[in-house]
């Protein structure tokens, strides 16, 4: 199997000991990645979230959109996260667009992480820091696709790849650091990587690589296809499922 590392230039950084085949990012900016993700509650359609995932010579953009439908219809959000070449959070915010009606932006600051919110409610702005460097990884509520940017990372830092395939520790979770900024929190998280297996996405069974996800609260199955990218998204104990279109 030949699996290519989706052009991100901050992850390259990270491959320098393994086999990954990556393209060199262009200095004008080259899309990695884009789509939707539609969102499933015991078994209902109840949202979407469009997504893009670009690339420059200064870094990358992770962007979204998210809409809810059904009886969850009327809200939306926005995301837009700048990191560095080397990963480094540069600078995150997010949107409510719905009734509530909340402005949040995380950023670097003297060694810390700052994130101020504002409400639409005219009160003073609020401000939360967080002792993490900026090299923490964002795991945002309601922002699906920063799983694969976290897939991504744990596979840059933890596998391989040879021509017989990935080559992940088995039976065996690496830690990495997460701040939640919907949340206001912080946590470590771990990532394991489960092997092929496979799965139905859409009404067809695929051959994909699974990767287990586990936080305080929930855990997450992930399926990536040979190209890394994120295709399916499950959690058994809420009932939810994500799934690209």
């Amino acid at each position: 199997m030949k699996v290519r590392l989706l052009q991100a230039s901050w992850v390259a950084a990270l491959l320098s000991t393994t086999l990954w085949a990556v393209d060199p990012p262009s200095p004008t900016g080259q899309m990695v990645d884009s789509g939707t993700f539609v969102i499933y509650k015991g078994g209902k359609r109840v949202g979407t979230e469009k997504f893009s995932i670009q690339q420059s010579a200064e870094g990358s953009q992770i962007s979204t959109e998210l809409t809810m439908e059904g009886e969850a219809g009327g809200d939306h959000q926005t995301s837009l996260l700048e990191i560095s070449t080397t990963g480094d959070i540069r600078r995150y915010e997010f949107k409510a667009l719905g009734a509530q009606k909340v402005d949040s932006v995380l950023a670097p600051k003297d060694d810390l992480l700052v994130q101020t919110i504002t409400t639409g409610d005219g009160d003073k702005p609020i401000e939360q820091k967080y002792i993490l460097p900026a090299s923490t990884n964002v795991l945002d509520d309601f922002v699906f696709v920063q799983r694969e940017v976290l897939v991504w990372r744990y596979l840059a830092t933890a596998c391989q790849n040879s021509r017989a395939g990935l080559k992940c520790p088995q039976k065996q979770k690496t830690p990495m650091p997460v701040v939640v900024p919907h949340g206001r929190t912080s946590l470590q998280v771990g990532l394991e990587f489960a092997g092929r297996e496979k799965a139905e996405v859409k009404g067809q069974v695929r051959e994909l690589n699974r990767v287990e996800l586990s936080g305080d609260s929930s855990d997450w199955q992930l399926w990536v296809d040979d190209n890394l990218k994120l295709v399916r998204m499950t959690v058994p104990a809420e009932g939810t499922e994500i799934v690209r279109e």
